[in-house]
């Protein structure tokens, strides 16, 4: 029969077990992982801090004074248009100094005025054409004046993605990457021509040939005639004057079919013509014709007296008692049905 003898330990390896098992050899290896992470904290921080002093400081686009500027001129490969304020007022020097549309010119200026300029694309002037930023090959150059001073050049050219277009101020050669589009710049005068220059808000009396309208406090009614006027048809017509869109200038009123109006008592007179598929307007107190599309044509010079009528209800008015009568022998008598 077989048996096992089992020696003691050597003392050896009781000694190396002890080691293991202690308490103090423990501690030792925490606090040497706690040490490697320390460092690699220490090393991560260090990094950040390196790389945040390697970005610049965010400058503005515009500076206060360019902001004042009183001219803009913005301009591509085949057109310009000149942007100028007289006395507080932008015009369309170009377009017979008609008023420029201030809601789309003041947008414009404040995406630029929050416009900041941070890490550069590049700053090799090798690069300018590339990117469409030189002075002989660029999507749009804007100049912006103070009096005769040229206070800023902008050079607007390829786009590096959504919304974004690459952009270099004269006398410098970095390019940077902003947040703004070419098609912000338009380079034609009808492009900022005010659309709401003629629209006319107030309108207390509404005349011509086929009809005339009077407000009497918020309701609308006939001049000389008893007729009861559909209130909502005539409010429509008054709003289709007061957010009269036109299209651009014209030439001239051309021959064709016109209809005129006059809105309140000595007030404006308004032309509407229809010409080869065109549609136009002009106004007493302006001396410019305009171009208006047909959806604007056609809500001031359709209406007619007939549908400004309000409509009777019949059923309403009738005999109750023949109304009866004729129901209750319906299908009975010769000529009647079923």
């Amino acid at each position: 029969m077989n048996q096992w003898v089992n020696f003691p330990k050597s003392a050896v390896e009781v000694s190396n077990t002890e080691i293991k098992q202690s308490p103090l050899n423990n501690l030792q290896k925490r606090l040497t992982v706690l040490l490697f992470v320390q460092l690699l904290l220490v090393i991560g921080i260090f990094a950040w801090n390196q790389n945040r002093q390697s970005i610049p400081d965010a400058q503005p686009l515009l500076s206060a004074t360019d902001l004042e500027s009183d001219k803009i001129v913005i301009r591509d490969a085949n057109a310009s248009v000149t942007l100028q304020k007289v006395n507080g007022l932008w015009q369309l020097p170009d377009l017979k100094q008609l008023p420029v549309d201030e809601q789309k010119l003041n947008d414009l200026l404040d995406k630029l005025k929050g416009t900041k300029l941070t890490w550069p694309v590049t700053t090799s002037s090798t690069s300018h054409e590339r990117f469409d930023v030189s002075e002989k090959k660029f999507q749009r150059h804007v100049e912006f004046y103070k009096g005769d001073q040229k206070a800023v050049d902008l050079f607007l050219g390829t786009s590096p993605g959504f919304k974004k277009i690459h952009l270099r101020k004269q006398g410098d050669d970095s390019v940077y990457a902003v947040q703004l589009s070419s098609f912000e710049f338009a380079t034609g005068n009808n492009d900022w021509l005010k659309k709401d220059l003629l629209a006319f808000k107030d309108t207390q009396q509404i005349t011509t040939a086929d009809f005339a309208l009077r407000k009497n406090n918020s309701n609308w009614e006939f001049v000389n005639s008893s007729d009861k006027v559909d209130s909502v048809k005539a409010n429509e017509l008054a709003n289709a004057f007061a957010n009269l869109q036109i299209m651009e200038l014209a030439n001239e009123m051309p021959a064709g079919d016109k209809k005129t109006f006059t809105l309140n008592p000595g007030g404006y007179q308004y032309d509407l013509v229809s010409a080869n598929n065109n549609y136009f307007v002009s106004r007493s107190d302006k001396s410019s014709v305009f171009k208006l599309s047909q959806f604007e044509f056609d809500k001031i010079v359709k209406p007619t007296r007939l549908e400004l009528t309000a409509k009777t209800d019949t059923t309403a008015t009738s005999n109750p008692i023949n109304s009866v009568i004729e129901q209750a022998t319906q299908g009975l008598l010769p000529g009647s049905t079923k």
